[in-house]
């Protein structure tokens, strides 16, 4: 016996084809919904951006209820917290938001924390232009501090005190190097040269190899800077031209604007 073919759109019943129109509606009608409220809370969370592009990966009933199973976003030129990157790309499982309250014209969040695979590459001018941001100047800073505490023969004026008014980082083949220009009052300016390799030591943790003055006679060490629980690096790539890293960052669901 020969199994009967599949209909086709030309022996749809009515109603068939009438409830598939209108869940291709709904589907497309929600896709308009969503996919701007996720692009504004993306660029509300950065500075800028020159492109932005986001992927949904969910069914009619998953984006009804909130779920999307899947979301991929590619975007250039981004600036986050003064950081600034050439290419980002995010992706994102298992999110759900308030969709109902999206619909009613309320701003798009998260309602629990999400585990995002990220890839970026930030380039030598990238890293210059990120230098004058609080979040690099901060991590400068921290990382004098560290550099203090492990040995005060480092600079013999502690360098606790100074705070980093001007950088100039370069990268080569694994390794970074620069100039921090310090201040303090009573002190005076000072600049002072390092030579450092950089390579993760475990997925949230960085470590700078050999870390070296130049300008002092002090046998080189290793710096390990804890990233947080949130972080979970995988690969970390160090270039004249550029860096790139790749891993997972958790995103909490309070990172949203009201």
């Amino acid at each position: 016996m020969i199994a009967p073919l599949p209909p086709t759109p030309e022996t749809l019943p009515l109603e068939t084809e009438f409830a598939l129109d209108q869940s291709a509606r709904r589907s497309r009608w929600m896709q308009r919904v969503l996919t701007p409220a996720l692009r504004w809370w993306l660029l509300s969370q950065v500075e800028g951006a020159a492109e932005l592009d986001i992927t949904l990966g969910a069914g009619d009933r998953q984006l009804l209820s909130g779920y999307l199973p899947l979301v991929q976003v590619k975007a250039k030129q981004v600036i986050y917290q003064g950081l600034h990157l050439s290419h980002l790309e995010l992706q994102g499982q298992n999110i759900r938001v308030n969709l109902g309250q999206v619909v009613r014209g309320k701003p798009l969040q998260l309602l629990e924390e999400v585990y995002v695979q990220a890839q970026l590459f930030l380039n030598a001018t990238d890293l210059q232009a990120s230098l004058g941001s609080d979040l690099m100047r901060s991590a400068l800073t921290d990382l004098l501090r560290i550099l203090e505490v492990q040995d005060r023969r480092a600079s013999g004026m502690g360098l606790e005190q100074y705070g980093v008014q001007e950088a100039e980082l370069s990268l080569g083949h694994g390794e970074v190097s620069g100039v921090f220009g310090l201040q303090t009052a009573e002190n005076g300016p000072r600049s002072l040269t390092f030579r450092s390799g950089l390579t993760l030591e475990n997925a949230h943790t960085l470590c700078f190899q050999d870390f070296t003055w130049l300008e002092m006679d002090l046998p080189p060490r290793n710096i390990a800077i804890d990233l947080g629980p949130g972080v979970n690096l995988e690969t970390l790539s160090i270039q004249p031209d550029g860096l790139a890293c790749q891993g997972a960052i958790a995103i909490d669901p309070e990172a949203h604007l009201s």
